[in-house]
């Protein structure tokens, strides 16, 4: 055989080749949750509830402006959690769990979403989260464009370049120095859950029972207002105007939106007054 035909003969091999995708777990708009096979020896399938997930997850933060934010805020946790609990618990050894989740700022219908992606796998005992993408904006491309862009899946082997920076909570540490991967003890979620599961909760402070309440008097006399001074009226509730625009005047002081922006859904706000 000449090498010109031994070469297409390789092409046709390589070509018919089957590609295995990834296993779909869950599916919803852009989001989804999907086993991929690699070459690793994990510690799955693993039995988690969706609750201990959202608590694990809580330990992966990030920075914001001036402060320390969850990398996956409530809305983003009630619906992933219980898919990525089923997806480890049907994970096998050589299964990484790949996830998409999306979010929009302040839950304003006109902030661009973005997005968090990446891969989940136990390991030593621990989860570990590889981000390919931390609060990427890729909805406008694909209201432009028409074409979805894949969401970056993370890689042991390369570092990703990620749009927020991210930080080890509570529990949590940095693998290997990688500013893109971070993991968690299991047994960590074998503490007792917080109230609200994704909130990390500091060192418990020592709790001082409350004093026993002073004795009231049979008839409560409302004190009377003192000469000179105004009367204290009750707080008046914000209308949903005035909410609104307080939320729109954080944005721009955050630097989520542009002045432009902000002047002109000022306006249209105030024009519904």
């Amino acid at each position: 055989m000449t090498r010109k035909w031994a070469g297409l003969a390789a092409l046709a091999t390589v070509v018919a080749t089957p590609v295995v995708a990834a296993e779909e777990v869950w599916k919803q708009d852009f989001e989804y949750v999907k086993l991929e096979a690699v070459n690793a020896a994990n510690q799955q399938p693993v039995s988690i509830s969706p609750e201990q997930v959202s608590w694990l997850l809580g330990a992966f933060q990030r920075k914001t402006r001036d402060s320390v934010a969850p990398l996956f805020d409530n809305d983003q946790l009630e619906r992933i959690a219980k898919p990525l609990a089923r997806a480890l618990a049907q994970a096998k050894p050589s299964d990484d769990i790949l996830f998409a989740s999306t979010y929009r700022a302040y839950k304003l219908f006109f902030t661009p979403r973005v997005a968090n992606s990446g891969r989940l796998f136990v390991e030593n005992g621990r989860l570990n989260l590889i981000l390919g993408a931390c609060e990427a904006e890729f909805e406008g491309m694909y209201r432009a464009t028409g074409v979805l862009r894949p969401f970056a899946a993370g890689s042991r082997m390369k570092p990703a370049k990620l749009d927020c920076e991210l930080v080890a909570g509570p529990g949590a540490a940095f693998v290997n120095q990688r500013a893109d991967w971070l993991a968690i003890d299991l047994s960590q979620a074998n503490q007792p859950a917080p109230a609200h599961p994704t909130t990390i909760l500091p060192t418990p402070a020592v709790v001082v029972p409350p004093a026993a309440p002073a004795a009231t008097p049979a008839a409560a006399v409302p004190a009377a207002p003192v000469a000179g001074q105004p009367a204290v009226l009750p707080a008046v509730p914000l209308t949903k105007s005035e909410e609104r625009l307080m939320v729109l005047k954080r944005l721009k002081d955050n630097g989520l939106i542009t002045e432009s922006e902000y002047q002109q859904k000022r306006a249209a706000i105030l024009k519904d007054l």
